[in-house]
């Protein structure tokens, strides 16, 4: 699309990391906010009266799927040097934690600080899991992630900050967050490519998924009444969006809900 922010020069990613922010921003303009709910963590609620529920368009440029990752600067560099597709979109987001430089950072600015992986529990809790299937799984899932701690080191291509933590944290972000059937429900092939052949990558991220800014900030419930759609530009001057609408009025200090499916808290996460 023309005049669509860009990634893969340093210019470029300066221009799409500020047409981010201000998009997501724009979130009051929708007569939302986000502030935190009764249940510890956070929701998006109504600022006023919407009668006609939500709709949330978002630029396809903005989706941080492993197409979008390997475009970055940082994405190029780092399957030039042989991470996969799954790994670099992990690394590009752990990297968007701490560089302010990185296109996604703004977008990683939205996302909680602590992350529902199990290698990210308290070692109290994980202790629990000592003599489990559940616990052998997490030894192993850790013995994997220090080991490709140490493989992004030897790179030298992350800004030195990112440690083991952050990978981790990066890995339940996506785990949790990540739209794996969107190129299926969607028919969005240009979003998720494909892979030419089988990857090999740190546990559970073998299934391409796509992150989307001010989606999955949104809360579920299964009473939501949420379509989702892929919204195709009418020329090369339009822009293509994903979509999701609640028509369900909402009176000023009520929370907007999305839908994730008839998923288990452990298949979410």
């Amino acid at each position: 699309m023309s005049g669509a922010p860009s990634l893969g020069t340093e210019a470029h990613e300066r221009n799409f990391a500020k047409s981010l922010e201000a998009f997501i921003g724009d979130i009051a303009a929708l007569g939302l906010e986000r502030k935190p709910d009764s249940w510890g963590g956070t929701g998006v609620f109504a600022t006023q009266a919407l009668p006609n529920g939500i709709v949330l368009q978002i630029p396809l440029h903005f989706v941080l799927d492993v197409a979008a990752a390997a475009r970055t600067v940082l994405g190029s560099q780092l399957v030039a040097a042989g991470f996969t597709f799954g790994e670099t979109q992990l690394l590009v987001l752990a990297a968007a934690r701490h560089d302010s430089a990185s296109p996604f950072a703004p977008y990683a600015a939205t996302l909680p600080t602590t992350s529902p992986d199990p290698l990210c529990w308290p070692a109290q809790a994980r202790a629990l899991l000592t003599g489990t299937d559940l616990g052998s799984s997490l030894i192993a899932a850790e013995e994997e992630m220090q080991t490709f701690s140490s493989k992004v080191t030897s790179c030298g291509l992350l800004p030195s900050a990112v440690t083991l933590d952050d990978l981790c944290w990066a890995r339940g972000m996506i785990l949790s967050r990540r739209f794996p059937a969107m190129s299926t429900n969607l028919g969005s092939s240009d979003i998720v490519p494909a892979p030419a052949k089988t990857e090999e990558n740190i546990g559970g991220l073998a299934t391409p998924g796509a992150l989307l800014p001010l989606v999955d900030i949104l809360n579920h419930s299964p009473a939501a009444d949420v379509t989702w759609s892929r919204d195709q530009a009418s020329d090369k001057n339009s822009e293509n969006h994903f979509t999701i609408s609640n028509p369900a009025p909402l009176a000023a200090g009520d929370e907007a809900f999305n839908y994730y499916g008839s998923r288990t808290k452990v298949n979410c996460n």
